[in-house]
């Protein structure tokens, strides 16, 4: 990633697009504050985040990962999975369940599903256990890296309308990973493009899809099979 800089607003939906190995997870765990960048900052609310302690960071940015089948603990519960950063923060035990209980409610899963292990789950249960995680800790971010790439297409738009949801509902600043333009088109007020680690362009998801500037931005549209771009720009101009 080289000389990208980027501003994701309060409230807003940011889409980070572009192919496979342009560096847009490398820029989400430089986000969260897996990476350590070598050379410039990340800043959150004004602070530098290199200089938050984890468990500070952990309360205000939350990653939902691309993978539901590896990013949960086989050897945990729902509940514990869950309730886990309750844990670490030394919650007691009947609070945690109470918590995970809530979260199980508001991300659409039956609580009968907490004493189950990942294994027992679909690909979309799992993935609503990996944002009722995020969501345990109220954050203020979600970062969420291809949240849908590895689901069916039908469960994809479930996950999708959850996550719009919630943006609505808790006000939640969210940065999407995706290389999926109907993800851009559903979810995102703004978009920017990476390409070899470089931004070649940002701004409107409206203009970005409707009227993009750069070739390569053009590019990525034109082989998106299920984004209708002729359709979006008419219905912009109804």
């Amino acid at each position: 990633v080289d000389d990208v800089s980027l501003m994701v607003r309060r409230g807003e939906t940011l889409a980070l697009v572009g192919e496979s190995g342009s560096g847009k997870s490398t820029l989400a765990r430089i986000m969260l504050g897996l990476v350590d960048p070598s050379s410039g900052s990340v800043s959150l609310q004004g602070q530098d985040i290199s200089g938050m302690p984890d468990s500070a960071r952990a309360r205000l940015v939350q990653p939902i990962f691309q993978d539901p089948y590896s990013s949960l603990n086989p050897r945990r519960t729902v509940a514990e999975i869950i309730a886990r950063p309750l844990h670490l923060r030394g919650v007691g035990t009947s609070e945690r369940l109470r918590r995970a209980r809530e979260m199980m409610d508001l991300v659409g899963l039956p609580s009968r599903l907490l004493h189950s292990y990942p294994l027992n789950l679909s690909g979309g249960q799992r993935q609503r256990i990996a944002i009722a995680r995020a969501m345990i800790n109220n954050p203020e971010v979600l970062i969420c890296d291809e949240p849908t790439s590895a689901l069916d297409v039908s469960v994809q738009a479930q996950i999708l309308n959850l996550l719009s949801d919630l943006q609505a509902e808790f006000g939640l600043t969210t940065l999407i990973i995706t290389h999926d333009m109907a993800v851009v088109h559903q979810l995102a007020s703004r978009v920017a493009v990476l390409l070899q680690g470089r931004l070649v362009e940002q701004g409107t998801a409206s203009r970005v899809l409707c009227a993009p500037e750069d070739a390569y931005t053009r590019a990525l549209l034109q082989a998106a099979p299920r984004f209708d771009t002729a359709a979006l720009a008419a219905g912009a101009g109804a």
